[in-house]
């Protein structure tokens, strides 16, 4: 990949015969015949793959992977052998492409992350060569008088004013009355078969309490800040709220949350209490409404928070656990720093760094050990970013995480639901 090697030594040959496990799915063309397996782990020589057709000698294989935008990978059969204990073949592949294909193409990550876990003295750029060069004699060119052009002046157009941008139109309290109906009557009371029924009796009865990776809400919720009797309201949608309180409430209990100042003319809101998890030095508590919501102060305040119909269809697929950790942030040249974890899931982060990045740039993020849990490799891409008094907040995309680092991201991140002070 464009490095020169320093002398062998034994140090260079142990490490010829490390691996980085991958574990990740891939898809494989030869001949026109397209078949999925798994890139088994890469070391500089190569990589093994997971299949279950038998290559031959010599064949080669285009390698591409689901779901990544990156150039596919042209790779050559040199073994093909079935695994000791596995009803699997096991191909030793060798890379059959130029080194400025290889750059742009999905195996560079991994790649570079083997550079990275298994450094080594390397000469990324090799020492320049002086060269004994004549000065050059500059020719004499014969320089042209300038000529005079005659200026033009350009025609004036007027050009028309432009109308300002309308606003779109705010609905009408009939409207919106009815869009918060329909609304609820989606999100809260939608008619279910029996066994449905059944099977949502199960699971809060045996689940509901505990961290999941998978984000159960149905619609997505709007951040607020309100100050109530019974705690502050966090978020807010048409079918439920988030707050934080002082004291622990039983799941099932129903609660009435008291209208904010502001809202202080209409209807408190009643609600059962779905969870009720430790939040640093209070509880977390996620109440479902029940009733009407139109003489509520939830009314105005949805409003306020521009709840819209497109709203009803977006959901995250993931939920995010807010923590605040120390993580270290490296890049691809080397250079790295450390900044403050925000919030973790199976999708992507939120950092706090000192020091703004490329949109789009790769980073390589290290979390941990911190305490029982283990060290946390993670490849993640620059997504945006915005100033923040305390430095940037920077929002990032995982790459590839998948394997073991899948199962650790998910240690991570439900230890962070369930302990919020780690």
């Amino acid at each position: 990949m464009g490095e020169q090697i320093l002398a062998p030594n034994t140090e260079d040959n142990r490490r010829g015969n490390l691996r980085v496990s991958c574990n990740v799915p891939i898809r494989c063309e030869l001949n026109g015949e397209t078949f999925d397996g798994a890139l088994k782990d890469v070391s500089p020589r190569g990589m093994r793959l997971e299949l279950g057709k038998r290559l031959a000698r010599n064949e080669i294989l285009t390698i591409s992977r689901p779901g990544v935008d990156l150039k596919p990978v042209q790779a050559i059969v040199r073994w093909c052998r079935r695994h000791a204990h596995r009803d699997v073949l096991l191909a030793g592949m060798e890379l059959e492409m130029s080194a400025d294909d290889l750059q742009s193409s999905w195996a560079q990550p991994i790649l570079a992350t083997f550079d990275f876990l298994h450094p080594v003295a390397i000469e990324l750029i090799p020492e320049p060569v002086l060269l004994q060069v004549d000065e050059p004699t500059a020719p004499v060119v014969e320089v042209p008088q300038p000529v005079a052009e005659t200026m033009v002046i350009p025609e004036v157009i007027h050009a028309e004013e432009l109308l300002p941008l309308e606003k779109p139109a705010e609905p009408s309290p009939e409207e919106w009355s009815a869009l918060l109906s329909d609304a609820q009557n989606r999100l809260v009371d939608r008619p279910q078969p029996l066994l449905n029924k059944i099977l949502k009796g199960f699971r809060e009865f045996a689940f509901e309490d505990k961290a999941s990776v998978e984000e159960r809400r149905r619609v997505l919720r709007l951040t607020c800040l309100y100050e109530t009797g019974q705690g502050e309201i966090l978020d807010l949608s048409p079918a439920g709220l988030g707050m934080a309180t002082n004291r622990k409430l039983s799941r099932g209990a129903s609660l009435q949350i008291s209208p904010p100042a502001q809202y202080a003319d209409f209807a408190p809101v009643e609600g059962l209490v779905r969870f009720c998890r430790p939040f640093r030095d209070r509880f977390r508590v996620g109440l479902e409404f029940k009733g009407s919501l139109i003489p509520t102060w939830a009314n105005p305040a949805l409003k306020e928070l521009g709840f819209m119909p497109n709203h009803l269809d977006q959901k995250r697929r993931y939920v995010r656990a807010q923590t605040s950790l120390p993580i270290e942030v490296r890049d691809w040249r080397g250079e790295f720093e450390l900044a403050t974890l925000l919030d973790l899931s199976r999708g992507g982060t939120l950092l706090r760094t000192t020091k703004s990045w490329e949109i789009g740039e790769a980073l390589r993020l290290i979390l941990g050990p911190i305490g029982f849990l283990p060290t946390l490799f993670l490849s993640a891409v620059v997504l945006h970013q915005r100033p923040d008094p305390d430095g940037w907040l920077v929002n990032l995309s995982f790459i590839d995480a998948g394997g073991t680092n899948l199962n650790r991201l998910d240690l991570y991140i439900k230890t962070i639901l369930s302990r919020p002070q780690v």
